[in-house]
């Protein structure tokens, strides 16, 4: 993905949903899945803008990274979700896909989260989220260096407390991430019944 596309807010969360989608239908919409749906994703995705807008950028993503720590293994299911919506090229994005459906942990944590209740939707929407910022990151030159993959989680908080220490790019990834979310906002909505099966309200 060029700098530019990056930069897009649309681009990312047209190719955002795309991913989310094809690992929805690889992973969990299954016929032993038929009761669960990605309804707690296009809530989260409705609650988050306001979030953001309200809150400012650290603490609207540490909210949510803070309602994921009940989930089995949250930083190996993270961590995955994350690498592969940044993944540079399909061949990447299927190895990453295909190594989610062999880790056990991981891959429940994913189709536990996935349904309509009110504590589900969390772990899919932080991922997009992260994956979102970490573009906008990168595209206006801030490295960002994730290896610790034990410690997840972690490593992500020890990036946002650099960005709350006065960063100046800051006040532009929050502009980015607003767009973004609003987009995702939109397009989750639109996939909802029409893909999902999900409620785009409520």
């Amino acid at each position: 993905m060029s700098r530019a596309e990056r930069l897009s807010p649309v681009h990312l969360a047209l190719d955002h949903i795309i991913k989310i989608n094809e690992l929805w239908r690889a992973i969990v919409a299954s016929e032993e899945m038929k009761e669960k749906n990605l309804e707690g994703f296009v809530r989260r995705a409705r609650q988050y803008p306001s979030l953001l807008a309200a809150s400012g950028l650290v603490p609207s993503v540490t909210f949510f990274l803070s309602k994921i720590i009940d989930k089995d293994n949250p930083d190996e299911a993270l961590r995955l979700l994350v690498e592969y919506l940044t993944a540079e090229d399909e061949d990447k994005a299927k190895e990453i896909m295909n190594k989610m459906r062999s880790e056990a942990e991981a891959l429940n944590a994913l189709k536990e989260d996935a349904g309509k209740k009110e504590s589900e939707g969390y772990l899919w929407f932080t991922g997009a989220l992260l994956a979102a910022l970490f573009a906008f990151s990168e595209a206006v030159g801030i490295k960002v260096q994730l290896s610790d993959e034990e410690r997840f989680v972690h490593e992500v908080a020890t990036f946002l407390r650099g960005l709350q220490e006065g960063r100046k790019e800051a006040l532009v990834l929050e502009r980015l991430l607003l767009e973004y979310s609003s987009e995702l906002k939109n397009l989750a909505a639109a996939y909802a019944g029409a893909v999902w099966g999900a409620k785009g309200e409520g």
